[in-house]
């Protein structure tokens, strides 16, 4: 349960800074590999924020450790 939360957060603060490092000069955000780096590292938050939490919407039915979800969290967490 907590592994993947652990790891999600360093991935988060990994693409923050390489969110920080391609916009840092005019220079960078006018390449196109920085500009394709920038929207890769911004899926990756949303990807680890979504990683984060992956027990937490699971229904409690399931039995799994950590679960306090429902049927309609475990949806959305689908639909993400």
């Amino acid at each position: 349960v907590w592994m993947p939360r652990v790891m999600a957060i360093l991935s988060i603060f990994g693409s923050s800074f390489i969110l920080y490092d391609t916009i840092r000069t005019r220079q960078k955000r006018r390449k196109m590999l920085n500009q394709m780096l920038f929207m890769l590292s911004v899926f990756d938050i949303f990807g680890s924020i979504a990683y984060a939490f992956t027990t937490l919407p699971t229904p409690q039915e399931d039995y799994l450790h950590g679960a306090k979800g429902n049927d309609k969290t475990c949806k959305a967490q689908g639909f993400f």
